[in-house]
């Protein structure tokens, strides 16, 4: 990580298996999330990811296995996670449990399919 006290996180399963890793990606990169809808089109969903607040949204592409945490106001990207492609319905049980509609948290959340 370009950022010591934001390490990066990998999951294994119990056969060792990359299941998850969550990349911090550093602002000088020039990475933007323009980049990953003119790879993989419009997100199926954005919600806010509560380490980063109002600031950022998680722009989740199901069918690549990516999720992309970038700020709302200028697309910069900060975090990268990586997982296999799933519905939203396993998304939000395997990674997205603490995800949010809005910037004000659980308390608001209601995930509709």
């Amino acid at each position: 990580s370009y950022y010591p006290a934001q390490q990066q996180q990998i999951i294994l399963d119990k056969k060792n298996v990359v299941t998850f890793v969550k990349e911090y990606v550093d602002y000088r990169t020039g990475d933007v999330l323009s980049n990953y809808t003119a790879k993989y089109g419009d997100p199926d969903f954005s919600l806010y990811e509560p380490e980063t607040g109002d600031v950022s949204k998680i722009n989740v592409f199901l069918k690549a296995g990516i999720g992309v945490i970038a700020r709302i106001d200028e697309g910069v990207v900060e975090q990268k996670w990586y997982f296999q492609p799933m519905t939203r319905e396993e998304f939000m049980r395997s990674w997205g449990r603490d995800l949010y509609n809005n910037s004000r948290g659980r308390d608001s959340f209601k995930f509709s399919q």
